[in-house]
């Protein structure tokens, strides 16, 4: 279920979402959902601005300095998402057509400016930032990002279907017996967690036979014998 703030600037979104919605009060924000995380459900919310308003919001400090404020103390996943085409200038001036700057309070604003102070939430924040040009395409944006909140955490496979052999990214630093696990020939990331299912500790790994590490998922008898035998690897 999203949830859309009953006021305007957000309920007239609803019409264009093909998910389940209902029109509430929120506190913060102008759409959220319940989503699932790394470690259980998590509350996810949205922050929709049209081009005008961000450009207010950025003079007026009320979104950096009270919205998303609110927001981070609010949901665990913050998103600000920024509606509206435009154009720019020779000068890099945004207009809203050629020759017709966007300008709020006589001011005109640079892509430049307005760049550096996204960027600046998405990496100093953690506010991910996104961009549509009408509210259908909003109202689309809102529903496929519903759902992905739905999937099951670690079903979301995208971030390894090119680099299957590097380890995928993490909210927390992987515990060091896995990251040494992973690091021996043949076995990477996903085998790793394989093994330390049945050997949590360095010192159960190292007295493994060959035919206990083949009770492994995956693990057949050559493969058993290069981890035993690099386990047991002298150096110079």
């Amino acid at each position: 279920m999203i949830f859309i703030d009953d006021r305007v600037g957000s309920k007239e979104i609803g019409k264009y979402i093909s998910a389940p919605t209902t029109l509430t009060r929120l506190d913060a924000g102008d759409f959220m959902f319940i989503g699932n995380g790394p470690n259980g459900v998590v509350p996810v919310g949205i922050e929709r601005k049209t081009i005008n308003d961000l450009l207010k919001s950025i003079t007026s400090g009320r979104l950096s300095g009270h919205q998303l404020v609110k927001m981070s103390q609010s949901f665990y996943y913050t998103y600000l998402l920024v509606e509206g085409g435009f154009g720019l200038s020779k000068n890099g001036i945004l207009e809203w057509k050629r020759g017709v700057p966007i300008k709020f309070g006589g001011r005109s604003f640079t892509y430049r400016e307005v760049a550096k102070f996204l960027n600046t939430l998405m990496i100093m924040c953690d506010i991910h930032v996104w961009f549509t040009k009408t509210m259908r395409e909003t109202g689309m944006w809102l529903t496929y990002l519903f759902n992905w909140w739905q999937k099951d955490w670690d079903k979301h496979r995208a971030h390894t279907q090119f680099y299957p052999a590097v380890r995928p990214v993490t909210l927390v630093k992987p515990p060091f017996l896995r990251r040494v696990i992973n690091e021996l020939e043949g076995v990477g990331w996903e085998r790793s967690g394989d093994i330390i299912k049945e050997f949590n500790t360095l010192p159960k790994l190292i007295a493994a036979g060959v035919k206990d590490l083949q009770r492994v998922k995956g693990i057949g008898k050559v493969l058993a014998q290069r981890i035993y035998d690099e386990l047991r690897e002298e150096t110079e």
